[in-house]
């Protein structure tokens, strides 16, 4: 097996002993990666792999979230993984992308993943299966790509779940509030 593969395989294998992951979503995913298919939208898979990052201050107990252009919805940051590319390598590209800010010492953990459905009329996307990270970082005001977001802001877990539309998302970010 390529150690690409390996590494996706211990990181879902990782995810499967939280209680607050989906256990079938996991599967669908070990399947995916067990395929040894092409796994990234720029390697032509309209079945692929994407990464959240949710920026959270332990001390505030806050999320920052962003309201997304293209997906009309408030949400956490993040993109789709490239080729070759681990979703935390993915986390540190996009965070420094879309928020202007490059992670250094930050406490990064993966806390749960989902599969999503795209609408198919865009191009090249069908599904997106999301690896969730937790960044523990201070209050920063970020500066946000206003090409991709119409805003962004600093919100309590409730504030920041009221928010946004998609039940998916909403339930994983709502679940921090026990968890962290």
């Amino acid at each position: 097996m390529n150690n690409y593969y390996q590494q996706l395989n211990r990181l879902i294998r990782n995810l499967q002993n939280q209680s607050n992951t989906d256990k079938k979503t996991i599967d669908q995913l070990m399947q995916l990666v067990n395929s040894h298919q092409p796994l990234t939208k720029d390697a032509g898979a309209n079945i692929h792999i994407c990464s959240f990052f949710l920026p959270y201050n332990p001390k505030t107990k806050e999320i920052f979230l962003i309201d997304h252009i293209k997906g009309k919805d408030w949400m956490p940051p993040g993109g789709h993984i490239e080729k070759g590319e681990m979703p935390i390598d993915t986390v540190r590209r996009e965070f420094k992308e879309e928020l202007s800010f490059k992670l250094t010492t930050e406490k990064i953990k993966l806390f749960n993943i989902s599969v999503k459905k795209i609408n198919k009329s865009e191009r090249g996307c069908m599904t997106h299966f999301d690896f969730w990270h937790l960044i523990y970082t201070a209050k920063v005001d970020y500066l946000i790509d206003k090409g991709e977001f119409y805003g962004g802001g600093w919100f309590t877990i409730a504030e920041g779940t009221k928010k946004m539309k998609l039940k998916l998302f909403r339930n994983i970010v709502a679940n921090l509030a026990t968890s962290y």
